[in-house]
């Protein structure tokens, strides 16, 4: 017997309501008692309070949906002194909320018969998702022997979100497109608050060496250009591949707004790699014999042309001269301008010992007197030999599965790939691992290529 459509739906139940409200009433409380006592900022209460007060509407939405807002606060690089408590990345512990709401919602799903909790259909998949497990293993170890850290958070919460996406089923995930507008809102608002510090002389750096670079609200002038490189690939893998105009519209300003940021960084590694990776990009674009490629061929001119009209003014600044000093007859490091604090950071004690699960996240700059100037040193140090051998194996696995798509003109991956090679390579000569924000969005490129991989028509 069917039901009629009155009696299918069945009333909303306001317990629900009022026990998500209460629920959130009791937190929001509990909160303001322990900051209280903390004597924190009554500033930092109420943005925590209002956060979790959030956290019972975050319920209702579907599991796609949560993960397009996962891919938002991770991708969001905004760095002002309310997202940290105590240290603690609070964007970091939302998405570690959301991330578990999703797990949570996906085991009930399961539960009431809808699908299967977990899909491998890959044997790479699976070496990507055992690789992360690993490596989160790894994390806790290090950390535990090295001295906890309240960045460790942001390593954990990229690794889960990496093993969620990998094993999750495919009905459950978002489109690439989707993921795509998601980080491009992050990233347009991101870009919109570091112009505003641009255009006030704020975020420069006052140093002798690199005095007058731009480091935006994070105050990483080499990070701050690799995350407006990523917005100028992301811009371009929304024109090509959104048929919205208004969508569009936001990836022309994203483009625009994010190349005055790339110049005031004085960046040399993202500039050449966008300089080589664009044209690629393009080209592949054009000869995949997709239904867009004419769209890549009219960005290719375009992009063309506004590089040839605009060569003349960029010649004569900073980041032009930096270039053009480069020295390429000598070593890689050497002509990275790396060579000097490679040769010491490798020879310090902590490094040579650093053994199978290194030293922990809780890097002691003041002890060492600089930074590694390359995350694949840092992860070694950090995680040891065989963090390396983790994420080296799912990054690997990564990279596999994009370029067999790749090679089939798959377009989302072809986009997937073209930003994830550009972080790292940029990555040789930076880390990520130096805040949060930047560790967060790391996690947010391996990701993306995730779901370009699984969302994939091609198998």
């Amino acid at each position: 017997m069917k039901l009629s459509k009155t009696e299918s739906k069945a009333p909303a139940k306001p317990i629900k309501a009022i026990s998500g409200f209460a629920v959130a009433i009791s937190m929001s409380t509990l909160l303001l008692i322990s900051v209280a006592l903390t004597l924190t900022s009554i500033k930092q209460a109420l943005v925590l309070a209002i956060g979790l007060l959030v956290l019972p509407h975050l319920l209702r939405l579907k599991i796609y949906s949560l993960w397009n807002f996962a891919f938002f606060a991770n991708a969001a690089l905004l760095s002002f002194p309310n997202r940290e408590f105590h240290s603690i990345d609070l964007m970091t512990v939302l998405s570690m909320c959301v991330i578990t709401l999703i797990l949570i919602k996906n085991a009930l799903e399961k539960a009431a018969g809808s699908s299967k909790i977990v899909e491998f259909k890959h044997t790479n998949m699976r070496v990507v998702a055992l690789s992360a497990l690993a490596f989160v293993v790894l994390i806790v170890l290090s950390s535990a022997l090295g001295g906890n850290s309240a960045s460790i958070l942001g390593w954990i919460n990229g690794t889960i979100m990496v093993i969620a996406l990998v094993v999750m089923p495919k009905s459950r995930l978002p489109r690439f497109l989707s993921i795509c507008r998601a980080i491009v809102i992050a990233m347009a608002i991101s870009v919109a608050y570091d112009l505003s510090f641009l255009i006030q002389g704020r975020g420069f750096d006052v140093g002798t060496y690199n005095g007058g670079r731009f480091g935006g609200s994070l105050g990483d002038y080499e990070l701050t250009g690799e995350y407006v490189g990523v917005c100028i690939l992301l811009g371009i893998t929304v024109l090509i591949n959104d048929d919205s105009k208004r969508w569009k519209t936001l990836a022309v300003a994203l483009v625009l707004g994010s190349l005055p940021i790339l110049i005031a960084t004085q960046s040399r590694g993202p500039v050449l790699l966008l300089i080589v990776l664009v044209p690629v990009y393009l080209i592949v674009m054009v000869v995949s014999k997709q239904r867009r490629k004419g769209r890549a061929v009219m960005l290719l001119l375009v992009l063309t042309l506004a590089v040839m009209g605009n060569f003349s003014a960029y010649s004569r600044s900073n980041s032009f001269d930096r270039i053009a000093g480069l020295h390429l007859d000598g070593s890689f490091a050497s002509t990275l301008n790396r060579e000097s604090v490679w040769s010491y950071f490798r020879e310090l004690a902590t490094y040579k010992n650093a053994g199978p699960i290194g030293n922990g996240v809780s890097y002691p700059y003041e002890e060492i007197g600089t930074y590694p100037h390359s995350l694949y040193l840092w992860l070694f140090w950090s995680f040891g030999y065989l963090g390396v051998l983790a994420i080296g194996l799912m990054i690997c696995a990564i990279l596999i599965l994009l370029l067999r798509r790749a090679a089939r003109k798959d377009v989302q991956c072809i986009s997937a790939l073209a930003i994830l090679v550009f972080v790292l390579a940029d990555e040789a000569k930076i880390e990520a691992a130096r805040f949060s924000a930047s560790v967060a969005f790391f996690w947010v490129v391996i990701a993306l290529a995730i779901v370009a991989i699984r969302r994939s028509e091609i198998r």
